[in-house]
């Protein structure tokens, strides 16, 4: 009984740390698709300056 509520804890534990990881995965490709809009804006607006 104790045994089976140990591997029923450790497999909670290690569902929860795969949603973990995935969920700052998540957050760190929407952060840096953000930041790549950012840069790609900047160097549009740059260039049209120069251009004009």
């Amino acid at each position: 009984m104790y045994l089976s509520l140990l591997s029923l804890h450790n497999t909670y534990f290690m569902v929860g740390l795969i949603l973990k990881i995935r969920k700052s995965l998540e957050k760190g490709a929407f952060l840096s698709q953000k930041k790549n809009f950012l840069r790609n804006t900047i160097q549009e607006t740059y260039i049209r300056k120069n251009e004009v």
